[in-house]
């Protein structure tokens, strides 16, 4: 089991969900939404396909084409450093971000 302090990500990829920690990377079953049921209020969903720490967020950019995306803080050590927010998402990653 990995600590849920210690995870930075979970990124969905065909069947599995990718798991970016502070020790490396690993790949789960469970789906985006039960994660997001069971740690909504420690995670912020930036995409259809990604679940963010929010304490684990630095910044919001604007991407050269117009897109938005979050950077995570230096210490996230992890393969997903950038990661784009759907349109839909950037409102509530905003307010999530404001109440951290």
């Amino acid at each position: 089991l990995i600590p849920i302090h210690e995870v930075t990500a979970f990124v969905a990829d065909q069947k599995y969900v990718s798991v970016d920690h502070d020790n490396g990377q690993d790949l789960i079953d469970d789906s985006l939404k039960s994660l997001e049921t069971e740690f909504g209020d420690r995670f912020v969903r930036v995409h259809r396909s990604a679940l963010v720490a929010v304490d684990r967020i630095d910044r919001i950019e604007k991407t050269a084409d117009g897109k938005s995306r979050i950077v995570l803080r230096d210490d996230s050590q992890v393969e997903h450093k950038e990661l784009i927010i759907s349109r839909r998402h950037v409102a509530e990653v905003k307010r999530r971000l404001k109440e951290s």
